[in-house]
C-alpha cells in the first residue's frame, strides 16, 4: 500500500518504507505454489536489501476488486438515498401548491380585512395553511411556483429511476459480500500454505 510518499507491506509484521529510499523492487515467483504467488524484495539505495516478504498477488487483486464493488455498492446507495430525499421533497411541495391555491383566495380577503383578528379566527386553518405552504416556498428560495404537472412527471421518473437502481444495487451488494469472503478464504489459504511452508523449513534444518 503507498500513501504519503511510503510504502506499507502488510505481509506479516507491517514494515515502512519511504519511497524516496527504494532504488527498486524485486519480485520473484515460489515454484511451488500459485502464479500469482512469490516473494518480493527491496533494495535500498546504496545496495543494502530489506526484509524479503511473501506475497500473494491474487489476495492483493481480490481484495482491490471487492473494494471496488464495494464503492460502486456505496455510490448507489448514495444516489438512491438522495432520490428519495427529492421524492419526499417532491410530495411535501406538490402538498404545499395544492393548499396554496386552495386558500389564496381566503389569505386575500385576510389581507384587505387588514389582517383581522376576528377574521383569522373564522379561518384558522385555511390561513396558517397559506402561511405555511409561503414559508415553504421561501425557504426552497422559489422565485416561481412549479407546475404540479411538472412535478408529477419528475416524481415518475424518479420512482422508476429509483426501482431500477435499486435493483442493480442489490446485485452490487451480493457480489461485494461474495468478494469479501472469497477475498477472506483466500487469505487463509495462503496463510496456511506459508505456515506449512515454515514448518517445512524448519524440518529441513
Amino acid at each position: 500500500m503507498i500513501e504519503n510518499n511510503e510504502l506499507t507491506v502488510l505481509s506479516g509484521i507491517p514494515a515502512r518504507y519511504c519511497l524516496d529510499d527504494i532504488e527498486m523492487v524485486i519480485f520473484s515467483k515460489v515454484g511451488r505454489m500459485g502464479s500469482y504467488t512469490g516473494r518480493m524484495k527491496i533494495m535500498k539505495k546504496g545496495g543494502k536489501f530489506g526484509r524479503t516478504f511473501l506475497f500473494n498477488a491474487s489476495a492483493y487483486l481480490m481484495s482491490s476488486l471487492a473494494a471496488q464493488k464495494a464503492a460502486e455498492r456505496d455510490d448507489l446507495l448514495a444516489s438512491i438515498k438522495a432520490s428519495e430525499a427529492r421524492l419526499t421533497e417532491i410530495a411535501t411541495l406538490k402538498k404545499h401548491i395544492i393548499n396554496y391555491s386552495k386558500t389564496r383566495s381566503t389569505y386575500e380577503e385576510y389581507r384587505k380585512a387588514g389582517y383581522s383578528k376576528q377574521f383569522f379566527e373564522a379561518h384558522r386553518e385555511e390561513i396558517t395553511l397559506h402561511k405555511a405552504a409561503k414559508q415553504a416556498f421561501d425557504e426552497l428560495g422559489m422565485k416561481k411556483i412549479p407546475k404540479v404537472k411538472d412535478l408529477n412527471a419528475e416524481y415518475a421518473e424518479l420512482l422508476s429511476g429509483k426501482k431500477t437502481a435499486y435493483a442493480e444495487y442489490r446485485k452490487l451488494r451480493d457480489e461485494a459480500q461474495e468478494l469479501a469472503i472469497a477475498e477472506s478464504n483466500l487469505s487463509s489459504l495462503f496463510e496456511s500454505e506459508r505456515e506449512e511452508q515454515s514448518r517445512q523449513k524448519e524440518k529441513e534444518h
